[in-house]
């Protein structure tokens, strides 16, 4: 199990099952894996799913990540926030502006 923090407070859990979810289906995250934590906590933009209100789109820019891209991490926030996946894009989805903070 890993814990992260986020830019909120939050304690984010990413637990074995949703890790190798990650892995598996976006096997191109696997060098970036390390820079979650900073994902999380240090985010350029957070937004609040449309669908889900409790599922938050953390983005952070990365000039190396497969040729400038952003690696997102989905987290559902609750009593036990859990990590749900991860992984690269270059679109910023639509949803609430959580952070930065306006």
């Amino acid at each position: 199990m890993t814990i992260f923090d986020d830019v909120f407070g939050n304690r984010l859990h990413l637990d074995p099952a949703h890790r190798a979810h990650i892995l598996a289906a976006h096997p191109e995250i696997r060098p970036y894996l390390g820079r979650l934590a900073d994902v999380f906590k240090a985010p350029e933009w957070v937004k609040r799913s449309r669908r889900d209100p409790s599922i938050y789109l953390y983005y952070r820019f990365y000039a190396d990540a497969v040729d400038g891209k952003y690696l997102l991490g989905v987290a559902k926030i609750t009593s036990r926030s859990v990590v749900l996946t991860c992984y690269v894009t270059d679109t910023i989805k639509q949803g609430d502006l959580l952070w930065p903070a306006r």
